[in-house]
């Protein structure tokens, strides 16, 4: 699809954009955050594709998978279920593409890849809106913005 590829290209933009201004170590540590949120799905990005040493036939492994799963998530648009439910099945999807992910890389790249991590760092994934985001999770990340829960560090003062 046109759009998809218009997508593609203005997230390499974005990504060269963002290298270009964050040094090395930050680099790192920004695709270290992105692995932990986006977990073995994060291996679509050039970035951790390249690291990984992902090959040709990899990356062609993978494309079938998100392809596939592209597919799966839209069938539920169809899905007259809850919310609740819908999400559910979207969770259960994804989960079920992370191990296929996984099972695509070799034993050294699984280990990379969790490697690449670095330090943990808590993020409530639930204000991110999901697959497709925004739709109903842009309005909610405005809400939520400041609810002091994630800065703990400055409570020291007590």
């Amino acid at each position: 699809a046109p759009d998809r590829d218009k997508m593609v290209e203005l997230s390499k933009e974005t990504s060269n954009k963002i290298n270009e201004v964050l040094d090395a170590g930050q680099q790192k540590r920004l695709t270290g955050i992105l692995i932990q949120v986006a977990g073995p799905a994060a291996i679509a990005d050039p970035a951790v594709a390249k690291e990984l040493n992902i090959t040709d036939d990899q990356k062609k492994e993978l494309q079938s998978v998100r392809e596939d799963a592209r597919s799966e998530l839209e069938k539920l648009r169809d899905d007259n279920g809850s919310r609740e439910d819908r999400m559910k099945k979207v969770k259960d999807i994804q989960d079920e593409v992370n191990k296929k992910i996984l099972a695509k890389l070799t034993s050294d790249q699984q280990q990379q890849l969790e490697s690449l991590k670095g330090d943990k760092v808590d993020i409530d994934t639930s204000a991110l809106g999901g697959p497709g985001g925004g739709r109903d999770g842009g309005g909610r990340r405005g809400r939520r913005g400041d609810r002091g829960s994630e800065s703990k560090s400055g409570d020291s003062s007590n």
